[in-house]
């Protein structure tokens, strides 16, 4: 009878586990809610842009550090850009108000304004919701998931991310079969997210091909507080009309 007993409590103990266990798409889309309501957190990005035409290759390379402060709409970064072996360092302040972006960029300790529509391209993770396929990663010691978008997702999302805001997406080709796109969740949060996304552009003949790096750490979530743009920057920074 006890045997009996012990075998009815494994049985039960599995039966609850079993079902409290969450598919890959309901963590992701539980992520993806998470991080939607975020109040504001830190976010590193490392960013690679290379592209081929012919017997000649550019590539670009971006590091962003940015605190970010969804609830007051305003933004902290510094970056580091890296072309033709040149590094550029900028710092810059943005903030939305009344539907117009303010960014202010500081060039050789002078700081620039500039005024721009709201476009309303933050990067929307409802497309992860979507996604053709949501796999966790085995052999890996964080709670990672391979995720797989079509084509029309990976464009919008590199609308989104304003990467190709001047292209013609209809002769945009993306590389689907190299295409790897990884989110590793803790907590309930997106900590980081990593694209490789490999593009064909072919117009009137001629084709160049091109491959974006993205890798977005984040952390630091509801920890940084409010932000404020200083006063002496606001007062002080030239306006960018006045300069075309």
């Amino acid at each position: 009878m006890k045997k009996v007993k012990l075998l009815l409590a494994v049985l039960v103990m599995a039966i609850v586990f079993t079902g409290c266990a969450k598919s890959p798409e309901e963590v992701l889309s539980n992520a993806t809610d998470k991080m939607s309501t975020l109040d504001n957190y830190h976010m590193v990005l490392d960013m690679k842009y290379e592209i081929s035409y012919q017997d000649s290759s550019i590539e670009t390379s971006v590091t962003m550090n940015s605190d970010v402060d969804e609830k007051n709409g305003i933004s902290h970064s510094t970056a580091s850009t890296s072309i033709f072996g040149m590094k550029i360092e900028t710092e810059l302040y943005t903030i939305l108000k009344d539907n117009i972006v303010t960014t202010y960029t500081k060039e050789d300790d002078v700081w620039y304004k500039e005024e721009t529509k709201n476009e309303n391209n933050d990067f929307n993770y409802d497309v992860f919701k979507n996604a053709t396929s949501v796999e966790k990663l085995k052999d890996v010691d964080t709670e990672t998931y391979k995720v797989v978008l079509s084509e029309t997702q990976i464009k919008e999302i590199l609308k989104d991310l304003e990467l190709d805001a001047d292209e013609d997406m209809d002769k945009l080709k993306i590389n689907l079969d190299t295409t790897n796109i990884e989110i590793t969740i803790d907590d309930n949060y997106i900590t980081k997210m990593m694209m490789i996304i490999p593009m064909t552009f072919e117009e009137d003949g001629e084709v160049s091909n091109s491959k974006y790096t993205l890798i977005y750490d984040f952390s630091q979530f509801n920890e940084v507080g409010n932000l404020t743009i200083p006063n002496e920057i606001i007062e002080n920074a030239v306006d960018n009309m006045f300069l075309e």
